[in-house]
């Protein structure tokens, strides 16, 4: 059984725990809750994956691969014949706060290195732009 809770919330947490049977042994794990990265968060990360893809003529899976080898930490596992691989992790294991501040590196990359302006919601041409993307990506 998975719980989301506040301190002040947790009754249904201790009730659950009084019905499990005494035979047996259990593990609880207590973790703090990390808000996955946002669908808007996403939208906009693709949308913007499109705009470099058509200004430079990549690929967006090479753009993608590339921006995160440049900006996102790296895990090691294990591959298809027993080999250990350094990978990128992906950007679906980011929370918010993290794919905020993925998206602001991107934003200033494209911006410093590419000389691409990367619209953001608060643009009077975001939506706009948007709508223009949203197929692309």
């Amino acid at each position: 059984m998975k719980f989301r809770i506040t301190n002040a919330d947790t009754a249904a947490v201790t009730a659950y725990l009084q019905r499990l049977s005494p035979d047996k042994e259990y593990d609880v794990t207590v973790a703090v809750h990390k808000a996955q990265r946002s669908i808007p968060q996403n939208k906009l990360y693709w949308a913007w994956v499109a705009l470099i893809c058509e200004e430079t003529g990549a690929d967006r899976d090479e753009v993608h691969a590339e921006l995160k080898r440049l900006y996102l930490p790296s895990e090691s596992v294990v591959g298809l014949y027993g080999e250990v691989i350094t990978r990128p992790i992906s950007t679906s294991k980011l929370n918010t706060a993290q794919f905020t501040a993925y998206l602001e590196k991107v934003q200033v990359l494209a911006s410093s290195e590419l000389g691409i302006v990367l619209p953001v919601p608060e643009d009077r041409i975001f939506e706009e732009f948007i709508e223009q993307y949203e197929n692309r990506i």
